[in-house]
């Protein structure tokens, strides 16, 4: 590919809400890559980094079966600076490696680095801009205490173990704030890409996808809110926030006719594409080939490596995932750890569908 992307840094203290801006980023056309879910990749047997860090840290980090434990290894490495440097000067590497080459094979025509520690490594060097995710203290403190069950000293001791906040927020070329509501953090992205997007090329943007009469855009490349009423109408219980959801889950637009026809929900959890649902209106159903055909590309554009669908969720939207490939397997089958992670959080040690689409690009070739 001769037109890379462009490449944006996305960086943030402890709940400042990066994640979600991260996510609301992947859909509005981009790739989102978490530096922290690669580099823990770098620590699975046959990784670049296991045996480096096996012999700088010594056979006392490792679990019964052979996998370097990070409970065990954080330990180490969180008590004493010295030994968190020495972790970091054999991982941080092999991070960068690897995410410079998913942004070669990317097909987005913007790529999302999201790293708490990105202004001290050399990831930053890579990016041509710097977003950074701000909220106040306060704003801190309630999100951590109302959802990670903190108690508040915990809570001011994360905040208080990194660098000031203010030290991103100088040098950032784009600041969301995200003590509003979900739908102005979502316009603010919005803006904030027309900023970034000026005057670049962007001949290798990811083309919608067609079946039939049926079209898939980004979910950004129409109005909101037709999506906004379509979700809600479908929403189970008490409506869901329409742009909380864009902030958690990736969306697939369903258009017919120039009319949005349905929605296509599902997660990328560690590169692992995890199908969550499909909502219509009108019972306004989609052939099986064409949700999955469509699913199949989105998740392309999303360097994932797997497909998992749970056998109550195929179940639920008529869908036969054995006629395409599937296969049926439980988490702890699956041939690596990070596939094993996702099959595991969305259906515990039940089998599941399960299709192979590529191998991780941190697997040293034997």
């Amino acid at each position: 590919m001769t037109n890379l992307p462009k490449i944006i840094g996305l960086t943030g203290n402890i709940a400042t809400g990066k994640s979600v801006v991260g996510q609301m980023l992947a859909n509005s056309g981009g790739l989102e890559i978490d530096a922290d879910v690669v580099a823990n990749r770098m620590l699975y047997p046959g990784a670049p980094a296991y045996q480096p860090v096996i012999e700088a840290f010594g056979d006392s980090i490792l679990t019964k079966n052979g996998k370097i434990s990070r409970k065990k290894l954080g330990k180490l490495v969180f008590s004493d600076p010295r030994q968190l440097e020495k972790l970091e000067q054999i991982v941080h590497p092999e991070v960068t490696k690897s995410i410079k080459t998913r942004i070669k094979e990317a097909s987005r025509f913007f790529v999302v680095i999201e790293a708490i520690k990105l202004l001290e490594s050399d990831l930053i060097e890579i990016c041509d801009v710097l977003w950074v995710s701000h909220a106040s203290v306060s704003n801190q403190m309630d999100r951590l205490l109302r959802t990670r069950n903190l108690s508040e000293n915990d809570a001011k001791d994360r905040i208080q173990a990194q660098p000031p906040q203010s030290e991103k927020l100088n040098r950032a070329d784009i600041v969301i704030n995200t003590e509003g509501s979900f739908k102005q953090t979502w316009q603010q992205i919005q803006d904030g890409l027309a900023n970034t997007m000026i005057g670049f090329d962007s001949q290798n943007k990811s083309m919608p996808f067609r079946s039939g009469d049926w079209y898939f855009p980004d979910v950004s490349a129409f109005p909101q809110e037709d999506a906004e009423i379509l979700w809600q109408s479908h929403a189970e219980k008490a409506p869901s926030d329409w742009y909380a959801t864009l902030g958690s889950r990736i969306v697939l637009p369903a258009l017919k006719e120039d009319r949005l026809k349905g929605l296509l929900l599902w997660d990328n959890w560690n590169f692992s594409a995890a199908f969550d649902c499909w909502v219509a209106n009108d019972q306004q159903r989609l052939s099986e080939k064409a949700i999955l055909d469509a699913f199949n590309y989105q998740i392309e554009q999303q360097e994932c490596e797997v497909i998992l669908i749970t056998i109550d969720k195929a179940l639920k939207n008529s869908l036969f995932p054995a006629k395409i490939g599937f296969r049926k397997l439980r988490p702890d089958e699956l041939p690596y750890p990070a596939w094993q992670e996702a099959a595991s959080k969305i259906n515990a040690d039940e089998k599941i569908w399960i299709k192979f689409l590529k191998e991780p690009v941190e697997i040293i070739d034997k």
